[in-house]
């Protein structure tokens, strides 16, 4: 049996899109505040999913195809690589801090 999880995944979240979430401004029209968490979430669980524990690696080609996409805006690709790197690196949110990892 696994350990109970040291933070709630909401938490873990926030804090893996910090890069983007710091950006929101009150003012903005609420379908880009979730279009924000949308971008957030993709990249974390494709990430996450291509783990051995899950053993899905498609999410994560995936997620690179769709950054290849020439038809996909630059902003959505900078949001997308950025995340993808922090995960890379090791940011400080794990997915043991947060249990399963899954959202």
């Amino acid at each position: 049996m696994s350990a109970p999880p040291v933070r709630k995944i909401s938490e873990t979240i926030l804090d893996f899109g910090e890069p983007l979430l710091r950006q929101l401004d009150v003012a903005l029209p609420f379908d880009v505040v979730q279009s924000t968490f949308k971008i957030v979430i993709t990249v974390w669980n494709a990430h996450v999913m291509a783990m051995p524990r899950w053993g899905q690696p498609r999410l994560l080609a995936d997620l690179h195809e769709r950054m290849r996409d020439p038809q996909m805006p630059p902003e959505m690709v900078e949001a997308m690589r950025t995340l993808s790197q922090r995960r890379s690196n090791g940011s400080r949110t794990t997915v043991a801090q947060s249990g399963n990892g899954a959202s």
